[in-house]
């Protein structure tokens, strides 16, 4: 699904004056296949009802650099008018999107933004392509996980330099909870480190006694994706062996999107 911004000429300010000017529209409409923007998982979750859009206009400073100054906000960013009509020069359009959860398995939050300039009589198309900024953490079991932890196994995700049991139960700090192979979420802003934890019990005492570990992703970047393989191998430091993957953040569904 998508969102254009269509830039169109037009003769009239807000005021009614004849000057060069162009009218800025929001039109929806579908690229491709229809995806719903919102989250399947968190049913009525939609980050564009939670959005907001900022029109800055951009001119010299008389100093060899740039000033920006607000012009235009809109919350939600769809609430814009169809025709808005804006003096021809240099914008700049920025989309934020997402009620920014701490911690969320669903809901995501977005971002983008576009420089672009807009001529008297002109009409124009200009995409903002509107990332995920969450940090994701995806966690995987490998089957010996399941077949040597018999009792049961779970693995903690925290927004946190070292991992606490307390804090992560009793949710002191932004955590999420792993039972099963799973992608969760967690907001860069003021996240230094993630740490985890792996716990697991087992019906032979030998796996049972190294039924933990724990870790940490450090700096972990927003747009990225963390993956957390848990394997279980006999080796000198235990009975785990982690390995973390990392790579740009790619979902072929609804984890970006075209304003």
């Amino acid at each position: 699904s998508g969102l254009l911004l269509l830039l169109g000429a037009c003769t009239k300010d807000d005021s009614g004056r004849t000057e060069p000017t162009g009218t800025l529209q929001l039109n929806l409409t579908v690229a491709g296949k229809v995806i719903p923007l919102h989250s399947k998982a968190a049913g009525d979750y939609n980050p564009l009802d939670i959005s907001t859009l900022w029109i800055y206009k951009v001119e010299s400073d008389g100093a060899g650099g740039t000033a920006q100054e607000l012009i235009r906000k809109y919350k939600p960013a769809t609430s814009v008018p169809d025709n808005l009509y804006l003096v021809s020069g240099r914008y700049k359009v920025i989309i934020e999107a997402g009620d920014r959860s701490e911690a969320t398995y669903t809901n995501k939050t977005y971002a983008g933004e576009a420089v672009f300039d807009l001529d008297a009589h002109e009409t124009k198309i200009v995409p903002i392509e509107c990332k995920i900024t969450n940090v994701a953490v995806r966690v995987q079991f490998d089957a010996t996980v399941a077949q040597k932890f018999d009792k049961g196994y779970h693995a903690y995700v925290c927004a946190s330099d070292n991992f606490s049991q307390t804090d992560a139960e009793n949710g002191l700090v932004p955590t999420l909870l792993y039972p099963k192979d799973s992608t969760g979420f967690f907001l860069p802003e003021g996240t230094s480190n993630l740490s985890w934890c792996f716990s697991g019990e087992s019906s032979d005492p030998d796996v049972n006694k190294n039924n933990t570990k724990t870790g940490k992703i450090e700096l972990p970047q927003g747009g990225m994706q963390y993956t957390l393989n848990f394997k279980y191998s006999k080796t000198p430091d235990g009975y785990l062996t982690v390995v973390v993957k990392v790579q740009e953040y790619v979902n072929v569904f609804d984890d970006s999107f075209i304003f």
